[in-house]
C-alpha cells in the first residue's frame, strides 16, 4: 500500500477515519514516530526518500534554480509538467500569504482608527470634586 492509497474507501470504517484523522490532524514529526510502530513498510519508504532527498539535495537546488532562471528550460515532459504545477503552487501560496499580510495591516489600522474615532476621555463630574450621589 503506497501513501496516498486509502486502506478502505467504505467512510465508515474506523482504519478509514483513523488514516484520515493521522494525515490531517496532527505534525509531520508526529505522524512519523505513528508509522514507525504502526505500519513500519510505509516507515521503511519514507525515510528511503528522505535519504534520497538529502543525496540529490544540491542536484534539486540546482535544476530549480536552472527552471526559475529561464522559461525557456526543458528535460522531459515529466520534469517540465511538474515544474511548472510546482511553480504555480508557489507563486499562490505567496500571493496568499501577501493577501492575508495586507489584511492584517488593514485590519490593525482600522483598528487604530476606531480607538481614536471612539477615544472617549474620563468621565468628570459636571458638580465639582465635592458632588456625591445622594441615595
Amino acid at each position: 500500500m503506497d501513501e496516498t492509497t486509502i486502506p478502505d474507501a467504505n467512510p465508515t470504517s474506523n482504519e478509514y477515519i483513523d488514516k484520515i484523522t493521522l494525515e490531517l490532524l496532527i505534525n509531520k514529526n508526529q505522524y512519523n514516530k505513528y508509522i514507525a510502530t504502526a505500519d513500519p513498510e510505509k516507515y521503511k519508504k519514507i525515510s528511503e526518500f528522505s535519504a534520497k532527498l538529502l543525496k540529490y539535495q544540491n542536484k534539486i537546488m540546482n535544476l530549480t534554480e536552472e527552471y526559475c532562471s529561464s522559461t525557456k528550460v526543458q528535460k522531459n515532459n515529466e520534469m517540465d509538467d511538474m515544474f511548472n504545477n510546482y511553480a504555480r503552487a508557489c507563486i499562490r501560496y505567496f500571493e496568499m500569504k501577501e493577501f492575508e499580510q495586507s489584511n492584517e495591516n488593514r485590519y490593525f489600522e482600522h483598528t487604530e482608527e476606531a480607538d481614536v474615532l471612539f477615544d472617549i476621555a474620563p468621565v468628570h463630574s459636571f458638580w465639582g470634586k465635592g458632588a456625591t450621589k445622594k441615595k
